[in-house]
C-alpha cells in the first residue's frame, strides 16, 4: 500500500442522531455518565426499556433446534467485568481478551487457562486485533488511545493519542505496517507504524467498526448512520458509500479470498457486498436482534454471527440458511473470533465468559 499522499481537510458535521447512542455503554465515572444513569433511572421508574437493541433472553427457539444445540468446547473464565473484545493469534495458540476494566488477558485457547493480565488503559478497551504474522497486538479503548502492542512479550510500542472521545474500532493492515481507528469523535485515523505518520479523515457520524481490505488499499468504515464508506488510501484518497442498512453498521468482515464483505446491522440483518463494487449479493434477517460480530469459516462457506441476545448463529454463505444455534451465553456476545487452525471459534460477552466451539462438523 503507497501512502496517502496528504492529510485531508476537515468539514463542519452535524451531530450524530438520536438512535446513534450506544445500548452497552454506561462509560465510566466521568462526564457522560449522569446523562446514562438518569436515562436508565427514569426508564426504570416508568417501566420503559431504553435498551432495544440487547435481549431478548433466551432466543426464541423450536424444541428441534434447542435439541440440536451443540455445547461449548471450553469456557474460559477469569474477567470479572463485561468482555467486549476478543482476538486470536494466527501463528500461536493464544486467545487475547479485552473488556470493561481496561485489561488485557492472554489466554491458552487449548485449555482456556489464563496466561497473563496487563493493564492496558484507564477505561473499556472495546476493540483488539492481531497482525497476521502475530507481531503486533492493537488495542483501541474509552481513554481515546490506540495502542501498539509486541504480540509476543506485550511490550508497549506505540500510543496515539489524537482522538478526542471513544475508541470504538481498530484494525490492523495485513503487512502489519499500518493501524486504523475510529470512534464517537466521528474520525477515522491511519498510522503508519515504522514512521507514526498519521491521516485523519471526518465522518458523518460515529464509528462503529474499520477493516483494511485484504489488498490494503482501502479502508472499510461502518458508521452509526447506517452507512458503509470505502475510503480509497491511494491516489487522491477517494470515498464512496454503500447505503442498505437501516441502523448502525456494528461489524464487518472480509471473506478469505477478498471478494465478499459482510456486515452486521442493529437492523438485524446481515448483508453479503460484493467487492469491489458495492453491490448486494444476498441479505440474511437474523431475527429481533443486533447483529454485533461476524466471522468467516476459512473455506469461505459460512459465516458465523453472533448477537445482543447472546445467540451464535452458523449460516450458509451460499443459501442463507442457518446450518447451526449456539446457545450457552447468558449476556450480549460482543466479539467473536475464528481458528482457522483447528476450525473452532471463540465468543466473548458481557456474562464475563469466553466460550469456545466446533465447526469441524461441517469441515
Amino acid at each position: 500500500m503507497s501512502s496517502p499522499k496528504s492529510k485531508p481537510p476537515t468539514r463542519q458535521l452535524s451531530s450524530p442522531s438520536a438512535k446513534a447512542v450506544d445500548s452497552r455503554k454506561p462509560k465510566r465515572l466521568n462526564r457522560k455518565l449522569p446523562i446514562t444513569f438518569v436515562s436508565i433511572a427514569v426508564a426504570a421508574l416508568v417501566g420503559v426499556s431504553i435498551l432495544p437493541a440487547i435481549g431478548p433472553f433466551a432466543p426464541t427457539l423450536s424444541e428441534g433446534e434447542k435439541a440440536a444445540t451443540p455445547t461449548p468446547l471450553l469456557t474460559f473464565k477469569g474477567h470479572h467485568i463485561w468482555i467486549y473484545a476478543i482476538a486470536t493469534s494466527p501463528n500461536s495458540n493464544s486467545l487475547v481478551s479485552g473488556g470493561y476494566d481496561g485489561r488485557i488477558r492472554i489466554w491458552d485457547s487449548r485449555s482456556g487457562a489464563l496466561l497473563q493480565t496487563v493493564k492496558a488503559h484507564n477505561d473499556a478497551i472495546e476493540s483488539l486485533a492481531i497482525s497476521q504474522d502475530g507481531r503486533f497486538l492493537v488495542s483501541g479503548s474509552w481513554d481515546n488511545r490506540v495502542k501498539v502492542w509486541d504480540g509476543q512479550t506485550l511490550e508497549p510500542l506505540h500510543t496515539f493519542t489524537s482522538h478526542r472521545d471513544d475508541v470504538k474500532a481498530v484494525a490492523i493492515s495485513a503487512d502489519g505496517k499500518w493501524v486504523a481507528s475510529g470512534g464517537t469523535d466521528r474520525t477515522v485515523h491511519l498510522w503508519q507504524l515504522e514512521t507514526e505518520q498519521e491521516w485523519i479523515w471526518q465522518q458523518p457520524a460515529w464509528v462503529k467498526t474499520v477493516a483494511f481490505s485484504p489488498s490494503g488499499r482501502q479502508l472499510i468504515i461502518g458508521s452509526y448512520d447506517g452507512n458503509i464508506t470505502v475510503q480509497s488510501l491511494e491516489g487522491d484518497q477517494t470515498s464512496r458509500t454503500w447505503t442498505g442498512h437501516e441502523d448502525t453498521v456494528w461489524t464487518i468482515a472480509f471473506s478469505p479470498d477478498g471478494k465478499t464483505l459482510a456486515s452486521g446491522s442493529a437492523d438485524g440483518n446481515i448483508k453479503l457486498w460484493q467487492m469491489p463494487g458495492g453491490a448486494i449479493q444476498k441479505s440474511f434477517a437474523a431475527r429481533d436482534e443486533t447483529v454485533s460480530s461476524l466471522a468467516w469459516s476459512p473455506d469461505g462457506n459460512h459465516l458465523v454471527s453472533g448477537s445482543t441476545n447472546g445467540l451464535l448463529k452458523v449460516w450458509s454463505v451460499h443459501t442463507g440458511e442457518i446450518l447451526r444455534y449456539w446457545i450457552g451465553h447468558r449476556k450480549p456476545i460482543w466479539s467473536i473470533t475464528f481458528n482457522s487452525d483447528n476450525w473452532t471459534i471463540a465468543s466473548g460477552s458481557s456474562d464475563q465468559t469466553i466460550k469456545l466451539w466446533s465447526l469441524l462438523e461441517l469441515r
